[in-house]
């Protein structure tokens, strides 16, 4: 895997939409219409969530393909998804934060979102991978289950990496 993008975030009136248009959509143009559109939304999520919340110098991407499926990974160097979470709800443990935002309607800007991007995101695409302050988030949408896995070694500690592919069709 070769990091394709990187930006920079800070003083930069960057948007999710040039993000997505100049460094994702030329690499999934070829698929399937519904893969594209489920991609682009997930994608655009995750960058203006990057963008507003994680408090990242940077954001860098990575889209990489096989024959099955196309996988796009976007991470940034911030406070990590988890973390954020705790703390604006005031809650006991980072395992409580993957509840809320597993459920939808989490957000830590209330003004600007309705906390739905990443629950929707969840559910657009086949898996969805979030590593973020030594926990991991997986959801696997053709079992309709979440999966949390806590103090993995050598995982992403530092950020958050969100990973999100979709299974090409046939």
């Amino acid at each position: 895997m070769q990091l394709i993008s990187r930006y920079r975030l800070i003083n930069n009136n960057l948007d999710e939409t040039t993000v997505y248009n100049e460094h994702i959509a030329p690499k999934i143009k070829h698929l399937d219409l519904r893969c594209v559109v489920k991609m682009k939304h997930a994608c655009q999520e995750i960058i203006n969530n990057v963008i507003d919340h994680s408090n990242s110098p940077t954001l860098g991407i990575i889209v990489t393909e096989d024959y099955v499926s196309v996988r796009v990974i976007i991470m940034d160097s911030g406070i990590g998804i988890f973390k954020k979470i705790r703390d604006y709800f005031h809650l006991e443990n980072l395992s409580d934060a993957i509840l809320e935002l597993d459920k939808g309607k989490c957000t830590t800007a209330s003004a600007n979102h309705s906390g739905e991007g990443i629950f929707f995101s969840s559910k657009m695409v086949d898996l969805f991978f979030i590593q973020a302050n030594r926990i991991q988030y997986i959801s696997k949408n053709d079992f309709k289950h979440s999966y949390l896995l806590e103090n993995i070694k050598g995982t992403w500690n530092k950020g958050t990496y969100v990973s999100m592919e979709i299974i090409k069709d046939n």
